[in-house]
């Protein structure tokens, strides 16, 4: 009787490259992951510029704070390379009046020693500009030295920022202006008398660069 021959298939030379090719994807995978995790772990390098402005603007807030603590109606809101100070009149002027009161003298005396570094702390160099705004209720002005709210606001920004000047800010090297908007933009309803103190205020906006001042 003769022998069948039977042919075999051999599937391992196959199977071997299928496992090998799973397995290149696998280191491939992990590789990855990896890389991925190494490069995530970098700190973040942060630009002298930016961190000098952040620096400076937590010293404002921490005097924001000291003054809030102290009870004085103030806030204050920081928004990028910009903050915001707001002051209640009561905080700097008698009503109807452009005469800063001796509580507003002395806030704003420190503010400008925080800003020239005469606090004992040095100057804050990325502060670029100031710009200051007067605003008052809709209640019409009663005596002779203004004609106008318009002209009260106007003439109660210009003594803040005669004042800073004359507590050393150099407007050579930081911008200044001087804005009075009266009663046309106001934060609440003037039908109350809470509504018109709110209204009665002072806006200070600080405006900071994030590159290093060159001034000296």
């Amino acid at each position: 009787m003769a022998r069948t021959r039977t042919d075999t298939l051999n599937v391992w030379p196959a199977f071997t490259d299928t496992m090998l090719a799973f397995v290149l994807v696998l280191v491939l995978m992990i590789s990855y992951q990896v890389a991925r995790s190494v490069d995530l772990s970098k700190p973040t390098k942060v630009d002298p510029g930016v961190r000098q402005r952040e620096q400076d603007q937590q010293r404002v807030a921490q005097l924001v704070n000291s003054f809030q603590a102290q009870g004085y109606n103030i806030q204050l809101n920081t928004n990028g390379v910009i903050q915001n100070l707001s002051f209640g009149s009561d905080v700097t002027f008698q009503s109807g009046d452009a005469v800063l009161s001796d509580q507003g003298s002395m806030l704003l005396d420190k503010l400008a020693r925080a800003i020239t570094g005469h606090s004992g702390n040095q100057r804050l160099q990325t502060l670029k500009e100031i710009q200051v705004a007067g605003h008052t209720d809709n209640v019409p002005i009663n005596n002779q030295k203004f004609q106008s709210n318009w002209e009260l606001s106007t003439a109660r920004a210009t003594r803040v920022v005669e004042s800073l000047i004359a507590s050393g800010v150099d407007p050579s090297k930081v911008t200044m202006s001087a804005t009075g908007y009266g009663q046309y933009t106001p934060r609440a309803s003037n039908a109350t008398l809470t509504g018109r103190k709110r209204n009665r205020r002072i806006e200070m906006r600080l405006i900071y660069t994030n590159k290093l001042s060159q001034k000296g």
